[in-house]
């Protein structure tokens, strides 16, 4: 596809076309210090992406999206951030602004547990700094050649805490401590998150709105129903107190969902449901809607192509 667009022969790969899209984006930096991720994009790449959505497709809000309220003649896109980053204050905002593109922002609220970084961005940082093996619940974590934290039979701990929730997450956290990162400036974007006074400076800016992302960000589906419902409604309070302004979306972290926590986030008002792909046969429960995820290693043409298409090769 690169050769493609570098011939001149790509043009119909991003011809306009019926459709919604709604993005995911999580953390944007100036300038990437390490890759230690695929999650985060430059201000650069920001900056591309929003003015080539804005030149060529429909801007939308999550409420658009939800209610039809586009043409449905073209595509129509619709911009998120995961997790509450800083940086989403810092260095997406201005961007938003600069092209009128309004966005939500899925707030992961660790702090509502007293914790101040995602376990994940601990991990990876922790990864991309240091050699140490880890020891999780006598299961012994070393690292394999991408720098991922790895048992003998090459399962990702990030897999364990995904599928093993609280039990293992909070094990981890335990485990990595303060992490000698925490005095290192060069890594703060890459893991501090927004406060009450950043969360509710974003939230009254015209465009942008609030969601909810859960407080310990762990696979909702793999816990038992109360226990998912207590953490998303933990997060949902804590946005709500700092913002002072009702929270009505959410996003499953992980994209991990079951029917019957649909079912029950819907009736507790929740009426803008995200997921990642449709996993439940659900496509037409209107509750409920897919995103794609903007991935940093392509060039902007390739990725709206791909982004046009809802899917990747």
């Amino acid at each position: 596809m690169r050769t493609s667009f570098a011939l001149g022969l790509g043009a119909h790969e991003l011809r306009d076309r019926p459709g919604l899209r709604i993005l995911i984006y999580h953390g944007v930096v100036p300038e990437p210090l390490r890759r230690i991720h695929a999650r985060f994009v430059t201000t650069t790449q920001l900056d591309a992406h929003l003015a080539f959505i804005r030149a060529h497709f429909q801007t939308i809000s999550l409420a658009q999206a939800f209610s039809g309220d586009y043409d449905p003649s073209r595509m129509a896109v619709a911009v998120t951030f995961d997790d509450g980053y800083q940086n989403n204050l810092d260095h997406a905002l201005p961007l938003l602004q600069k092209h009128r593109v309004p966005a939500t922002f899925f707030v992961t609220a660790t702090q509502a547990l007293g914790q101040d970084i995602l376990w994940a961005d601990a991990l990876d940082i922790e990864a991309a700094t240091t050699d140490r093996p880890l020891q999780i619940l006598e299961v012994t974590f070393g690292k394999n050649r991408n720098h991922e934290y790895v048992d003998a039979q090459g399962k990702r701990l990030k897999a364990y805490c995904k599928e093993g929730g609280p039990t293992w997450i909070n094990a981890v956290i335990a485990a990595l401590g303060d992490g000698a990162f925490r005095k290192a400036p060069e890594w703060d974007a890459y893991w501090k998150l927004m406060q009450p006074d950043a969360l509710r400076a974003l939230s009254d800016v015209e465009g942008m709105q609030m969601g909810g992302h859960g407080s310990l960000h762990f696979n909702l589906d793999r816990v038992p129903l109360d226990e998912a419902l207590r953490d998303v409604h933990l997060g949902l309070d804590w946005i709500e107190k700092a913002t002072g302004k009702s929270v009505r979306s959410f996003a499953f972290p992980d994209g991990a969902y079951s029917p019957s926590l649909v079912d029950a986030l819907a009736q507790s008002e929740l009426n803008q449901l995200l997921l990642v792909d449709y996993r439940h046969g659900d496509r037409g429960d209107r509750r409920v809607l897919e995103r794609f995820s903007i991935h940093p290693f392509l060039s902007t043409k390739v990725l709206m192509a791909e982004m046009l298409r809802g899917h990747y090769f």
